[in-house]
């Protein structure tokens, strides 16, 4: 069996805490837009269904990672999302 759990599965959803630890960086800066989300993804290696999230979001640019979940009601807070 796998110890990285379900997050670590190429199938399991994409869940707030594991977005959140692969775009955080970008917003380092002010107001981070989605092409700056998608360059901060593959640094913490993201999976695929990360980048899919992403590529669902508006292009706009985004205060916080509040104002970025908020485009994502769907994401899972749930750890254990199957």
């Amino acid at each position: 069996m796998s110890t990285e759990g379900v997050a670590g599965s190429p199938t399991a959803p994409v869940t707030v805490p594991e977005f959140c630890v692969h775009v955080e960086d970008a917003f380092v800066a002010d107001r981070t837009g989605v092409p700056d989300l998608l360059n901060a993804a593959p640094a913490g290696r993201a999976r695929p269904a990360v980048f899919a999230a992403l590529n669902r979001l508006p292009d706009r640019r985004f205060e916080s990672l509040m104002d970025l979940l908020s485009e994502l009601p769907d994401l899972s807070f749930d750890c254990d999302a199957q």
